[in-house]
């Protein structure tokens, strides 16, 4: 989960050479103007009728996308397939991820999209290219008049969709068919593929998953106003004025908010179930939150009632039934009933992602185990948390990377300087990162 703010979208715009033209008005859909040579122009204007968009992948959170795997071999990443085999050779620096089988590239300056064989399906001409989602990609092209990327939405064949003539451009992905966007008053704003708002009002943060786009969580749309968070419908109409210090987005119609201070937890009608009394976030998962009752940590219910006593040195969230509990610098497992399901062992532990969560064992290697607590894979220098297709990276020996499924088998022999995805981190320095959900 992350905010999206309109500072930090200035901020990338400016990082990619780029600038805003500041206009106060609707955006137009036209075509591209013209170009200067740093960039190659295209037709713009759709011959034909569109074609159907190529489907989204499935799996969001998956290591392996359309049967390709990102690798960094000595400087720069590349791809191959699942059995090891290398398909597009080390030549990106700042690899992204395919969706609807197309993968922005940057090639000496300009942005292209390359297919998973690693041939062009949209030749480098652009300023800046996003990865596709619901069938539409962002992309900017330079305005020689103004002297600034103007922004489109492009389909899978390159043509445009919709321009951007104020100088808005998108910062979210495509989700139900709309998206979030920086608009060129510095505000951020919902759209639709044909780059219409979706409603008028316009706000300075949103808050959900910037990876998937989704930012709607049952029926509402956690956004801020002058520094105030409040909720709106997809109407645009608020249900929840703008009256909090911050806030997170509705999980199972509870969502927690910090008030005078303090973080609480309202439901949809912005009454507090759980007081504003913490100093920390509360997040509900398996109707348990992990909360900081002084020293020591322990467990509240959704109705704000201490379901374990403070006795914990710090805990984590429970997730598929079980919660990893630190304890004389030791982490054990517990589950809903607060039982131990593993004492007090392992030097580390992270949070159980798709059945395995991470442990680090008492001679420094990491391995994985199971929600019964039972250690199923082990002896590797790093791990990573098991991603939604089933399958890990792990570290074999000081800096050399592989991938392994939940039997622990390796899916091929190579190893790699670097594994990973656009989403994911690539574990090449050595660092191992939890996965921690808030905390």
């Amino acid at each position: 989960m992350k905010k999206i703010s309109a500072l930090i979208f200035i901020l990338t715009l400016l990082l990619s050479g780029c600038a805003e033209e500041k206009k106060d008005v609707k955006p137009n859909i036209g075509t591209i103007p013209s170009t200067s040579s740093t960039a190659v122009p295209f037709d713009p204007t759709p011959q034909e009728p569109e074609p159907d968009a190529i489907p989204d992948n499935k799996m969001a959170d998956a290591l392996i996308n359309n049967d390709r795997i990102c690798v960094k071999i000595g400087e720069q990443w590349g791809f191959i397939d699942a059995e090891g085999n290398v398909i597009i050779a080390p030549c990106l620096n700042d690899p992204k991820k395919f969706n609807a089988g197309l993968l922005p590239v940057n090639d000496n300056g300009l942005y292209g999209y390359m297919d998973p064989e690693g041939e062009w399906a949209i030749r480098p001409q652009f300023m800046y290219a996003a990865p596709f989602s619901e069938g539409v990609a962002t992309i900017a092209m330079l305005d020689e008049n103004l002297g600034s990327p103007v922004y489109s939405f492009i389909n899978h064949t390159g043509r445009t969709l919709t321009t951007f003539r104020d100088g808005a451009g998108r910062g979210w992905p495509f989700k139900n068919g709309a998206a979030i966007v920086g608009w060129s008053n510095q505000k951020l704003a919902i759209v639709d593929k044909t780059g219409s708002m979706v409603f008028e009002t316009q706000f300075d943060q949103f808050n959900g998953d910037e990876t998937s786009g989704r930012f709607i969580f049952d029926g509402l749309i956690s956004v801020c106003v002058d520094d105030k968070w409040g909720f709106i419908d997809s109407a645009g109409k608020w249900i929840i004025e703008a009256q909090y210090e911050g806030a997170e987005y509705f999980r199972n119609r509870l969502c927690t908010v910090k008030k005078d201070g303090k973080w609480g937890v309202i439901d949809t009608t912005g009454k507090f179930v759980v007081e504003p009394k913490y100093d920390w976030y509360v997040c509900f998962y398996d109707d348990l939150a992990a909360v900081d009752m002084g020293e020591k940590y322990g467990y509240i219910n959704q109705e704000g009632k201490v379901a374990f006593d403070a006795q914990f040195d710090y805990a984590l969230d429970f997730h598929e039934g079980v919660a990893p509990v630190l304890v004389n610098h030791r982490w054990g497992l517990i589950d809903t009933e607060g039982k131990w399901v593993v004492e007090p062992t392992y030097s580390e532990m992270g949070r159980f992602c798709y059945g395995f969560a991470t442990v680090q064992l008492d001679d420094g290697s990491w391995g994985y185990i199971d929600t019964t607590g039972k250690l199923v894979i082990q002896g590797y220098a790093q791990t990573t948390n098991f991603y939604e297709d089933g399958y890990a990276v792990v570290m074999v020996e000081e800096g050399q990377w592989t991938v392994i499924d939940k039997d622990g088998n390796r899916l091929f022999d190579a190893t790699f300087d670097g594994v990973g995805n656009y989403y994911s981190s690539f574990f090449e320095d050595g660092k191992h990162c939890f996965c921690t959900a808030g905390r």
